[in-house]
């Protein structure tokens, strides 16, 4: 293990050593390019050049940027063994795969990742301040913890499908996963293999930035998500098998279905209203979908077309009931049923 320091300048960071590196802080360059062994630092004897992470690069057990007031950008990615600390005084324009192999901490300082894989054996990655990326959070083995600094996550896709031994954690107050993908995608939260997936802390899903015209797909496994949120006027879908604890309706929201069923135990319509409702549907129009239920679920507000129910009836109140439907009741009609009417109408 040996350390290696930035003084290249503007520079690619890649497989070519020349003089960028050195083994001190502002020391003569022509060191060995660093490796998965490497400690590596950008300081303020690296200068305010623009570091590029390029083809060639063989990663580095850690990189710390104290005093650094340069950028790093690349598109490239890079499998880090350790730490990443980021500073408040530099600019982090990284847009490739951070891939994260080995026990350290992530120190963000406001700035956000792209894409950012965790992914080792008994290994922990702690987040020491608020983490936001805008691509995709792949937890492929190992703890991702959020809980032991009790910081927020938000990420574009949260992505954890396979059987490895995983573990996500949440802490007391930033209790909630925050999904912020602005694009259609099937896939905005994805655990469809659960296998070994132990999640602690997590109080709910939110989706922040879905789009009226493009709904974000949720599939969820075997795990259960104990409440999933979204905004109103805006889309979810259901692509695989899901199980979510408690379904929180915002005004005006959309849950499209597919031909997997999702498990569904409560349907919270507590923000609806009569001049605000929400909506069930086929994603096909005329083709009936299902959710399956258990218990009593009930719901008020709520619109339902081409929708059966498995396992319960669902008993609404002030609803509407559309075409297609089975086992799903309403024991009073919505007072605004032409609203009702034009969303299924839609």
């Amino acid at each position: 293990m040996a350390n290696r320091f930035w003084v290249g300048g503007t520079a690619s960071w890649d497989g070519t050593a020349g003089t960028k590196w050195s083994t001190t802080s502002g020391g003569a360059g022509g060191s060995a390019i660093p490796t998965s062994s490497d400690d590596v630092f950008f300081d303020a004897a690296s200068g305010a050049s623009t570091v590029t992470i390029a083809s060639g690069n063989t990663g580095a057990k850690s990189i710390t940027c104290t005093g650094f007031t340069g950028t790093l950008t690349g598109s490239t990615a890079i499998t880090v063994s350790g730490s990443i600390l980021l500073v408040s005084g530099m600019t982090f324009s990284y847009t490739g795969t951070l891939t994260v192999a080995g026990t350290g901490t992530i120190t963000s300082a406001g700035k956000t990742f792209s894409s950012t894989t965790v992914s080792g054996s008994g290994i922990t990655v702690t987040l020491a301040d608020a983490f936001t990326c805008s691509g995709t959070v792949t937890l492929t083995q190992g703890t991702l913890d959020a809980a032991a600094n009790d910081v927020q996550i938000t990420t574009g896709i949260f992505s954890s499908s396979n059987s490895n031994t995983r573990t996500l954690k949440l802490g007391a107050t930033n209790s909630e996963l925050f999904i912020s993908a602005t694009t259609n995608t099937s896939t905005a939260w994805t655990t469809a293999t659960a296998t070994n997936l132990t999640v602690t802390g997590l109080t709910a899903v939110t989706f922040t930035n879905n789009t009226t015209t493009s709904p974000q797909g949720v599939s969820t496994g075997s795990y259960s998500i104990p409440i999933l949120k979204w905004q109103s006027g805006r889309y979810i879908q259901f692509n695989a098998a899901s199980n979510i604890t408690t379904l929180k309706f915002p005004t005006g929201g959309y849950v499209l279905l597919t031909n997997s069923a999702p498990t569904i135990t409560n349907f919270d319509t507590s923000l609806l209203s009569s001049s605000n409702g929400a909506m069930i549907t086929s994603n096909t129009n005329g083709t009936q979908r299902g959710i399956n239920s258990s218990g009593s679920p009930t719901a008020s507000y709520l619109a339902v077309n081409d929708l059966t129910i498995s396992g319960a009836t669902l008993s609404l109140t002030n609803g509407v009931i559309g075409n297609n439907c089975s086992n799903i009741t309403n024991t009073s009609s919505g007072s605004n049923d032409q609203a009702f009417g034009a969303i299924i109408a839609g």
